[in-house]
């Protein structure tokens, strides 16, 4: 018998816009998702709690978007 077992899945979409070296304008966006699950654990060894994961993927995203915006010519 096999037994499926679904996560709660935790997205954060990040926008950053702005000029390229070149001068071109862009825009680009990513996800950063987590799962809710026994293993995803916390410095204490507690399984984290949905606002620690959320937490955790705007700091992520926030190092993202200070990384330099180029598009795909210049890079």
């Amino acid at each position: 018998m096999l037994t499926t077992t679904v996560f709660d899945k935790i997205e954060h979409l990040a926008i950053k816009t702005g000029k390229c070296g070149c001068g071109k304008r862009r825009r680009r966006q990513k996800t950063f998702w987590q799962t809710r699950n026994p293993f995803n654990k916390n410095k204490k060894g507690f399984v984290k709690t949905r606002n620690e994961i959320v937490e955790e993927l705007r700091k992520e995203a926030e190092v993202w978007k200070k990384e330099p915006l180029t598009c795909d010519n210049c890079s």
